[in-house]
């Protein structure tokens, strides 16, 4: 029995200065090293940046003569351009299963078209060779998987990608080219607004001295020194976090890298730890600058932890990054006054965004309630970069797009910082010559008086 393991065309597609590139696609690497490891048979198609993906995946399909085609599907577009290449598979007579985030939360939905045989709820490391260890037919139905122990698994096998596709240089660090590492899966909160149908509540972490060997074969076989730690929690357990960012720094890897963080995670030793190994900017969930709403949702922080996280992070040179919701369920005008209010008080990088409906989450139960029914047919519709067609909140819905837009102009235009990352990509600034320093050197230089200046009238007033 022979597998394909497909990559959607532009899953995982982002931009950085108005270039296309892609995030290496760590579920297919893993599935792929297990499958390796175990000694099965199975090709790659990756589709992402190809002119004509369905054409290649057609090609390879009839090259490879491949029994089963697997297909990772992230949220998103990459889920109906998953479906499409499923399609294409049955042109073949492949018994076709979907697996990924989208697949673990629609199972049911997904099952009832024609073209898919199987969806794979989970993890599928465990499902792929159960799946190639059975001589059986494939029986159209959910495959649910135990999950893997992560101390054990080999590493993404990414000897068997383009991985020129997934290097990309990242301009703002130095162009060091761009890796992304998995160190642990699962969080054990219960926010209201996520859905854990992937890797679940359950925190399963690798081992130190794991990562810091991937973190080898990445810096020396890929060139990869710009790391992005694609942990839902990568904080948690700080002890761990010590002991990886006293490894990188002692094996001199001159990396740089990025990482997500609750603001109850961080304190000031291991936030000074993260700025000696390399870390640059630390994202926070900061979510709202209400308490109302931190209640409400069941984040268990305070807005004085977070900005107590804030704070220490600045104090140790590390770049904080804010992610906000607004149009959340029950949010009224009063509490996006409150976080536009936060955002004043605390001037940093922020990213804002719209609430969206994520199945299995506690806050999709109410919106069904409420008559908002998220589904595969009209995904757009729910997209967190775009206003919503939906009001769950206690305000019309215009109210909430003005509020949302002046918290915006106030998160870009009141931190000095924001506004010459805009200045930057507007003037299209990135290369370091002589006269490009000296004309973002004035223009950071009048923002910051102009700030001091306007500090100075409020405390005469």
């Amino acid at each position: 029995m022979k597998i394909a393991l497909v990559h959607p065309p532009e899953v995982g597609r982002w931009k950085v200065f108005d270039e296309r590139h892609f995030f290496f696609p760590l579920g297919l690497g893993y599935l792929a090293s297990v499958l390796e490891q175990n000694q099965k048979n199975f090709c790659i198609v990756d589709l992402a940046g190809e002119q004509d993906p369905l054409g290649l995946l057609r090609r390879e399909l009839k090259e490879e003569r491949p029994d089963i085609v697997g297909i990772s599907c992230i949220v998103g577009a990459g889920l109906m351009e998953g479906l499409e290449c499923a399609k294409v598979s049955k042109e073949y007579n492949c018994s076709t299963i979907l697996g990924g985030p989208m697949p673990s939360a629609f199972p049911d939905e997904l099952l009832r078209k024609e073209y898919v045989d199987m969806v794979c709820v989970g993890e599928g490391e465990n499902a792929v060779l159960d799946l190639m260890n059975n001589s059986q037919p494939i029986r159209k139905g959910i495959v649910r998987s135990t999950p893997p122990d992560v101390t054990k698994l080999p590493f993404p096998a990414r000897h068997l990608f383009d991985m020129k596709k997934y290097s990309p240089p990242i301009r703002q660090w130095g162009n060091k080219k761009l890796g992304v590492i998995l160190t642990s899966r699962g969080c054990p909160y219960s926010c209201k607004f996520c859905y854990k149908s992937l890797f679940g509540y359950k925190w399963r972490s690798r081992t130190a001295d794991d990562v810091l060997r991937e973190i080898d074969v990445i810096v020396n076989e890929y060139e990869q020194t710009g790391i992005y730690f694609a942990d839902d929690l990568f904080t948690l357990d700080k002890k761990r976090v010590l002991e990886i960012c006293r490894g990188i720094y002692e094996q001199k890897y001159d990396l740089t890298f990025t990482c997500d963080a609750r603001v109850d995670s961080v304190d000031r030793e291991m936030l000074e730890w993260l700025r000696k190994a390399g870390c640059q900017e630390v994202y926070f969930g900061i979510e709202s600058g209400s308490q109302r709403m931190l209640d409400l949702m069941s984040k268990g922080t305070t807005t004085e932890q977070a900005e107590k996280a804030i704070r220490m992070s600045l104090k140790a040179g590390l770049m904080p990054i804010g992610s906000i919701m607004v149009g959340m369920p029950m949010e009224r005008k009063e509490d996006l006054k409150e976080t536009i209010s936060f955002i004043r008080k605390n001037p940093i990088t922020y990213e804002i965004a719209y609430y969206s409906p994520r199945p299995q989450s506690e806050w999709y139960k109410y919106s069904l309630e409420k008559g908002v029914e998220l589904t595969l047919k009209d995904w757009d519709k729910y997209s967190q970069n775009f206003r919503p067609s939906f009001n769950l909140t206690e305000m019309p819905l215009q109210r909430l797009y003005e509020l949302v837009e002046e918290m915006r102009d106030i998160a870009a235009w009141e931190n000095p910082c924001e506004r010459a990352k805009i200045f930057l990509a507007r003037e299209k600034l990135h290369a370091f010559s002589t006269k490009n320093i000296r004309k973002t050197s004035n223009f950071v230089s009048t923002l910051f008086r102009r700030k001091l200046k306007g500090r100075a009238s409020k405390s005469s007033e």
